[in-house]
């Protein structure tokens, strides 16, 4: 019996998997390997880009921009807010849904102000896709004026 053996890799819910097999008849190798990737697997989203500027008309809002590509169906846009108070105190929201354009509030402070007090805001993003496959995190960073909490 003639009998080919192949192997591959891909990614079911963020898990790498290791897969082998072994086909029988004349069909090349290659084939065999080619109908085994094919056979439903799809790349995991990613996130393809990431831009924040503070919003010209309201001075105390970032406007973040986000977009995702690949996966399996629509993609999901998902945020997550995190500040750091100028005494190193976190506070952190959920992952939630939102649009792919996103406001964050933001209270202006210029900057060349380095004697005002400032927190930093971090803004998180990924995509989900409609099988539940999440991307990476891409993240970025800015600095707004600290009224006390």
């Amino acid at each position: 019996m003639n009998m080919k053996v192949f192997s591959g890799q891909f990614v079911i819910r963020g898990v790498a998997v290791l897969f082998l097999g072994a086909c029988g008849g004349t069909e090349p190798m290659s084939a065999a390997l080619s109908q085994a990737t094919t056979a439903g697997l799809t790349e995991a989203p990613t996130v393809t880009t990431l831009s924040c500027r503070r919003d010209r008309h309201i001075t105390d809002t970032y406007s973040c921009l986000a977009s995702g590509s690949g996966g399996s169906g629509a993609l999901t846009p998902l945020w997550q807010y995190s500040v750091t108070a100028p005494d190193g105190r976190v506070w952190t929201d959920s992952w939630r849904e939102g649009p792919w354009l996103e406001l964050f509030p933001c209270n202006y402070i210029a900057n060349d102000d380095t004697t005002s007090p400032s927190e930093v805001v971090r803004i998180d993003f990924k995509v989900r896709d409609s099988a539940g496959v999440e991307s990476g995190v891409e993240s970025t960073t800015f600095r707004c004026y600290h009224y006390p909490w």
